[in-house]
């Protein structure tokens, strides 16, 4: 049976209220669940008060929390428009990950151009190996061999060439060029993100300190609730994924730009496909202590913590631009093979939606982390 309770807009976001969050509680259990089925008594509720009944079917209908037709997904199909327009179809028309891992025919086989290089090997058709990641490799051999330089997986890089795609230079078959094209935009689009997610961190700890404070005097007036540090760390990380779920994208934020909403539903879709990626970013696996819900906003803006956050996703876009099979499936829902720039919009708000979500559902009883990121389809 849920938690009594209500919901209160604070600023731009709704949150749950608890009737008896108003009296003193010495415990809050921590086997309940914010599954799915939490998630749609959320949006019934809000469906009731705002008749959003549409969102509401295409939640429940939704397997993966997305509505079943992406705004990212293009009708388009002719795939030999690259690099004047992409489209996210032709990442399956194309066939791109059989193009890149195929163990007999694919860049990566072992008499592909995605081969380690060995003595005597021309590295316009091999890998230096132990010097450049396969990302790096492959934009090097399609744009200009002579360059050893080119980095995307790094966050902010300067050395990641977004936007080139003059192959001209490089050492590609024509009849590549259009699959040559269509990774190198997969390439940039997740390093656009990634960098753009980092470089948002700041807004949104700037948010969490006016939000808890309003959250703990609705919830927690007595301060009975503890929270873990892991938790309340993955768990804020979360927040950008975790707006693109229909009733956080519609309800709780509803002003973001279209980018923001768009960049949200193409990481979350990649984070599906790509556990490793999602257990590496919210897996509660450090060492932890726990504190007061008063404790939040200090412990995220410490600088340890502020590095630690960069760290964390830094590495996630390491591993991806790294490990060629990782990047298959990230980025193979075709969601990143679209035109336009991937990003959050400087004027967007609520970033910090996830660990304001979590510190509500531990100071209510009414959820758990790790069942946020299972009701996002992900798993840790």
């Amino acid at each position: 049976m849920g938690v009594a309770g209500y919901y209160k807009m604070w600023g731009s976001k709704w949150m749950f209220i608890s009737d008896s969050s108003k009296h003193a509680r010495s415990a809050h259990p921590l086997d309940s669940s914010f599954d799915n089925s939490s998630l749609q008594r959320i949006i019934m509720h809000l469906s009731q008060s705002f008749q959003v009944t549409t969102l509401l079917t295409l939640f429940i209908s939704s397997t993966n929390g997305l509505p079943p037709s992406s705004p990212l997904q293009s009708r388009q199909t002719n795939c030999g428009n690259a690099p004047t327009t992409f489209t996210s179809s032709c990442w399956s028309s194309l066939n791109l990950g059989d193009f890149l891992t195929n163990p007999t025919t694919g860049w990566n086989s072992t008499t592909g151009s995605g081969r380690p290089c060995v003595s005597g090997d021309n590295a316009a058709f091999c890998c230096r190996n132990g010097q450049e990641t396969w990302s790096s490799c492959f934009l090097r051999q399609s744009l200009q061999l002579s360059n050893s330089n080119y980095q995307c997986g790094a966050t902010n890089s300067g050395a990641c060439p977004s936007g080139s795609y003059d192959i001209t230079n490089g050492e590609v078959p024509t009849n590549v060029h259009t699959k040559h094209q269509y990774v190198m935009r997969n390439i940039y689009a997740i390093f656009q993100l990634f960098t753009a997610w980092q470089n948002a961190l700041p807004r949104a700890l700037n948010d969490v300190g006016p939000n808890m404070a309003a959250l703990i005097s609705e919830n927690d007036p007595q301060q009975h609730t503890t929270v873990n540090q892991s938790a309340v760390f993955h768990s804020f990380l979360l927040g950008f994924p975790f707006i693109a779920l229909p009733v956080t994208a519609n309800l709780v934020t509803p002003q973001l730009n279209m980018m923001t909403k768009h960049s949200a539903q193409a990481l979350q879709q990649g984070l599906q496909r790509a556990p490793n990626i999602a257990q590496s970013l919210f897996s509660n696996n450090t060492a932890s202590t726990s504190f007061k819900l008063s404790g939040v906003q200090p412990y995220l803006t410490q600088s340890t913590t502020i590095a630690q956050l960069n760290a964390t996703i830094n590495n996630a876009l390491a591993m991806i631009m790294s490990d060629i099979h990782t990047f298959v499936d990230f980025a193979g829902s075709g969601s990143f093979s679209v035109d336009g720039t991937f990003g959050i919009d400087g004027d967007d708000q609520g970033l910090d939606v996830g660990v304001e979500t979590f510190a509500t559902t531990e100071a209510t009883g009414n959820g758990r982390f790790e069942g946020m990121v299972g009701a996002m389809g992900m798993r840790l």
